[in-house]
């Protein structure tokens, strides 16, 4: 297979058409989100896009290479720490 062949394979669509004909009407989307969830989500990519350049940029001009370990220690600490359950009590 040529290289033209297979980006034009990895590229394909499908119309949007024959997506709606071949979903049954009870498992198509909906819309869910409103104004006010739209823009929450908006600033709070805001927001949390302004904390790493923020940290990035305090990282590089004070703190130095010992940013990483702490950058490593929050992210294991975050990825070992288990979820609360469902009644909202943290588990033992």
């Amino acid at each position: 297979m040529s290289m033209d062949e297979s980006r034009t394979q990895m590229l394909r669509r499908k119309p949007l058409t024959e997506v709606e004909d071949d979903t049954p009407p009870d498992e198509r989307l909906t819309k869910s989100l409103g104004p006010w969830q739209l823009t929450a989500i908006g600033v709070g990519g805001i927001i949390g896009a302004g904390v790493f350049s923020l940290a990035g940029s305090v990282a590089h001009s004070v703190t130095g290479p010992a940013v990483l370990i702490s950058f490593l220690i929050a992210g294991i600490t975050g990825v070992s720490r288990r979820p609360p359950r469902r009644n909202g009590r943290r588990p033992r």
